[in-house]
């Protein structure tokens, strides 16, 4: 802004004219001569110069005086406001926006040094013109009075309490046989009538000039400002409204002599795409900093109203987003109208933005897959046999195995909106939805099931379990298992899902047989089965950047002794081996760490799983990027091959139950499915469906898994497999399955009681 510049006429002072009336006489040079010569003329002369001398020290002090006048009555005052740095962008691996920073226009008030009639008169003229616009304001009040039906919003206890605080009206407590007063400014006020009167007389000194609805619209002004009052008088702008339209700040901007106090500013806000309720466990969402974060932060030159990451990448990455708030200067009017001066902007500190994230994160890969697990979810919630069970929920990876890992989808079902968290201070219904985001004890939508959430794997363990047996020399690919349908150890019987007669081992994998694996699992043992878990990352956390990662268990006599207190069951018996080998007992993995697994098998590299790509400052330059090497696995092609040969022909061979998913498919993929038995408290016994798979299956280039909790059987899952795989392809665009609304983005609860 540059200075405006006035000319004051008064500044300019004329002299008096004066005409001297001189007779006709000698020539001009005689005139001169005999003047000069005269005792009366220098007398004359004298007179004059004196005269002069006091006409001009008069002028002097008027013109000062004037000067002077006008610096009083046209100080301006002149402060800094924190510049709130523009929080950085993240990306999709695509380059597509996920979430972002706009500006919007906010409406504050200074401290003006006005009066209390000369402050309630610019309130009203404010509130009145806010009103015009409908622009909320002043609901601070609300919080302690309902201006309309003359009411405490809380327990008249709590509102004495209130009162009698030292930090607000630090009131004392009304003795007994006193009757409450509006204009006592010593005690509480036990009724909301006075109350009210307290405030607008005395309090505020609102005068009776104004009528009632007047008093209530200023005193909801004035009562925002008193709540800040401490900052209010230390020059800190107290905000009134937010969201204001240009043409409501360019009336305040261009009269603001009239408006005195009232600054306008642009205020960066955090805005989510549409996509991002897709990918909301891993994007995360931002609030307002604590005050323990803040204790934290302080020293890194955050401040008190700051917004910073909770969590997702807006946490993990919270260093490179945030940025560096600036420092910009704010001029506000005194009383005196328009006779103020606006200085210009030296002194202004431009706040810097943060950096901006690019995951790997491909969401014509994450849209497909979510659209077609909610239909999945969608089927299982209306079948009679689960609608009394919570209802289902889901989670599924997909692995780059051509970039080390780099995550091209991570879906997790229930999910949220993370909008919601950014609107729910002025949207009702955004309120709800964050109410029931964090009380969902069903649903959990908060939560990121792929990483933080472990379960049984089922059958899909048995590729696992193939691994150790033919690395430790149990049994080779020929071996053999004479399936009956049924297994015998410690007296105990197992069954198998079928009776599939001499197996070996592409045939137990393609056909699920539980009896060759409770054959030679047994032969193998735990303390063998142990060490394969670990090589392939199995129980324990991948390393991926996101926050919250479980490592869920890897079975060992250890484990259970520590999980148990009875002795006797801190024992581990040839039963435990014969269900850890099929993918129950004290496995427990996340979808994570079942993806990354698979992908050493086809590989024979574990990779460094990772969901950021590249964070990038504000100037372009590259703060980090990705460059993490795979790790390989310490087994033979020998060993290796034979398992991938038997999840090829779980895709291939028409009697298996994956067949029919991948039968027209225009590439081959490798795969196995797993259902693992499941009880939940207070409901009974369920199961989970369980899908893990690669492809091209020679070649490949993707891994995944996938599982749905309550009611679904691994087969079902192949098909979300299949849709995840033909997008990675290009074989198809993606489709919506018909769904309108991701389960868990409304405010409805996610629980049985709202089951369709």
């Amino acid at each position: 802004m540059f200075k405006r510049k006035k000319t004051d006429p008064e500044l300019f002072i004329k002299a008096p004219q004066t005409d001297l009336l001189i007779s006709p006489g000698p020539g001009r040079s005689g005139r001169l001569k005999r003047f000069f010569s005269s005792r009366f003329s220098i007398i004359f002369i004298c007179i004059l110069l004196i005269f002069a001398v006091m006409l001009g020290g008069t002028a002097s002090l008027q013109l000062q005086a004037a000067q002077i006048s006008q610096e009083n009555n046209t100080t301006t005052v002149s402060r800094q406001y924190e510049e709130v740095a523009d929080r950085g962008d993240i990306y999709d691996s695509e380059g597509r926006l996920l979430a972002t920073t706009v500006k919007k226009n906010m409406l504050y008030y200074a401290d003006a040094d006005l009066t209390d009639d000369e402050l309630n008169a610019v309130l009203l003229k404010l509130a009145e013109l806010l009103d015009y616009y409908e622009i909320d304001y002043g609901h601070a009040i609300d919080d302690y009075l309902d201006l309309s039906s003359m009411k405490f919003a809380m327990s008249q206890d709590a509102m004495i309490y209130w009162q009698e605080n030292s930090n607000y009206l630090g009131l004392k407590a009304l003795p007994d046989g006193k009757t409450e007063s509006a204009t006592d400014t010593l005690y509480v006020k036990e009724t909301p009538q006075v109350f009210y009167n307290y405030l607008c007389q005395t309090k505020f000194g609102i005068s009776d000039q104004y009528n009632e609805l007047e008093r209530k619209k200023i005193l909801r002004l004035r009562f925002e400002i008193y709540l800040n009052n401490w900052l209010f008088q230390q020059g800190t702008p107290v905000e009134i409204a937010e969201d204001l339209p240009d043409s409501l700040v360019t009336i305040l901007n261009e009269q603001n002599y009239i408006y005195q106090g009232v600054v306008t500013t642009k205020e960066s806000v955090r805005q989510y795409s549409e996509d991002a309720q897709f990918l909301a466990p891993v994007i995360g969402y931002v609030g307002q900093i604590t005050s323990d974060e803040y204790k934290t932060l302080s020293s890194q030159g955050y401040g008190v109203n700051d917004t910073v990451g909770k969590a997702g990448i807006e946490a993990v990455a919270e260093r490179y987003l945030h940025g560096t708030n600036g420092l910009s200067n704010y001029n506000i009017w005194t009383s005196d109208e328009d006779q103020g001066e606006f200085y210009t902007e030296t002194d202004n500190q431009a706040a810097v933005a943060g950096g901006s994230v690019k995951l790997t994160i491909n969401m014509d890969i994450q849209k497909a897959g979510t659209y077609k697990m909610a239909q999945m979810i969608d089927y299982l919630n209306n079948d009679d046999e689960f609608t009394d069970f919570p209802k289902s929920t889901g989670s599924a990876v997909m692995l780059d195995l051509k970039n080390d890992g780099a995550v091209l989808a991570m879906i997790n079902l229930p999910t949220y909106d993370p909008q919601a968290f950014i609107d729910m201070d002025t949207d009702e219904e955004a309120e709800a939805q964050v109410e029931n985001y964090l009380s969902d004890d069903d649903g959990l939508p908060m939560i990121n099931r792929a990483i933080q959430t472990s379960k049984a794997p089922g059958s899909t363990f048995k590729v696992f379990t193939a691994l150790a047996i033919l690395s430790n020399g149990v049994a080779d690919a020929s071996s053999t298992v004479n399936c009956t349908g049924t297994y015998l150890v410690d007296g105990m019987t197992f069954d198998c899902l079928g009776k599939h007669g001499i197996v070996q081992l592409d045939k137990a994998i393609a056909y699920s047989c539980n009896t060759y694996f409770y054959t030679y699992g047994s032969a193998l043992g735990i303390d063998r089965l142990w060490p394969t878990l670990k090589d392939l990352g199995l129980g324990e956390k991948t390393g991926i950047e996101l926050y919250g990662e479980t490592a869920g268990y890897r079975p060992s006599r250890d484990l259970k002794a520590s999980l148990y207190k009875d002795p006797s069951n801190q024992l581990w018996y040839a039963a435990d081996t014969v269900q850890t080998s099929i993918g129950q007992g004290l496995n427990s993995y996340t979808a994570v760490q079942l993806a990354r697994a698979v992908g050493a098998i086809a590989t024979g590299y574990l990779t460094d799983v990772h969901v950021i790509d590249e964070i990038t400052a504000s100037d372009g330059s590259v703060l980090q990027k990705a460059d993490g090497e795979p790790t390989a696995i310490d087994y033979d092609e020998s060993d290796l091959e034979p398992i991938r040969a038997g999840m090829l022909r779980m895709t291939t061979d028409p009697e298996s139950t994956a067949y029919s998913t991948f039968v027209d498919a225009s590439y081959l993929s490798a795969g196995k499915t797993g259902t693992a038995d499941t009880v939940l408290d207070g409901y009974g016994m369920t199961n989970d469906g369980i899908y893990i798979c690669y492809a091209p299956y020679d070649d490949p280039q993707v891994a995944i898994a996938a599982w749905i909790e309550t009611g679904a059987r691994g087969a079902y899952i192949s098909e979300l497999a299949r849709v995840m795989f033909d997008t990675y392809f290009g074989d198809t665009d993606y489709s919506d399955f018909g769904i309108t609304q991701l389960p868990g983005v409304s405010a409805e609860a996610y629980s049985p009681t709202n089951a369709d």
